[in-house]
């Protein structure tokens, strides 16, 4: 019984002691390089307003200042919601104005999250 334990706390031991030295980052040689996707794309692409939608992501993906960006465009019964986020504020409006452009009569509503924020305070606004 002793050997059996003594084997077995020796093993896991040996099992610690691997783990410990194995790399936990890969290596910083090559940079890490990611598959392209889409900027923008579609979420509930069924109904009347399908086409619109796909129409808007495709756009957004054709604009080439929106790196790093991911945003989602959802229609719901005549509104756009833009969902996602950016790494800039101006990115953030930079997508909704594409968008209000090619949305004819749908109403834009931009939850887009960025990075970056700028807190306003009382003090900056009426200054």
């Amino acid at each position: 019984m002793k050997s059996r334990l003594a084997c077995t706390f020796a093993t896991m031991l040996f099992a610690g002691a691997v783990a410990a030295q194995a790399p936990s980052s890969p290596p910083t040689d090559k940079p890490v390089t990611f598959a392209p996707e889409p900027v923008a794309s579609t979420l509930n692409t069924n109904g009347p307003d399908a086409q619109l939608a796909s129409d808007l992501a495709q756009a957004l993906n054709q604009d080439g200042s929106f790196k790093d960006t991911k945003i989602t465009v959802q229609p719901d019964g005549g509104v756009i919601y833009l969902t996602g986020a950016a790494p800039t504020e101006e990115m953030a409006r930079h997508a909704s104005e594409v968008v209000a452009a090619r949305a004819g009569d749908a109403k834009v509503v931009n939850l887009i999250q960025p990075d970056q924020t700028s807190y306003r305070t009382w003090s900056r606004l009426a200054g």
